[in-house]
């Protein structure tokens, strides 16, 4: 419940934010390895990470390797 909770929220920020902007000249492309807009700009994600360490390790999700 809680975790759907915060995805519904996450999404409606997002749309909100980015929502009124998308249109078919305004996409966002993979050129080598960086996200671009149609403009060729580099676009940067940057974002949140909710989860609690303690809960992500006792439900088994944790995972050292890298």
């Amino acid at each position: 419940m809680k975790n759907s909770f915060i995805i519904l929220f996450v999404s409606a920020i997002l749309l909100l934010l980015f929502g009124t902007n998308l249109n078919a000249g305004n996409l966002i492309k993979v050129k080598g390895n960086k996200f671009v807009d149609s403009d060729g700009k580099e676009i940067v994600f940057r974002g949140l990470c909710f989860a609690d360490a303690h809960d992500v390790d006792r439900q088994g999700h944790w995972d050292e390797i890298l």
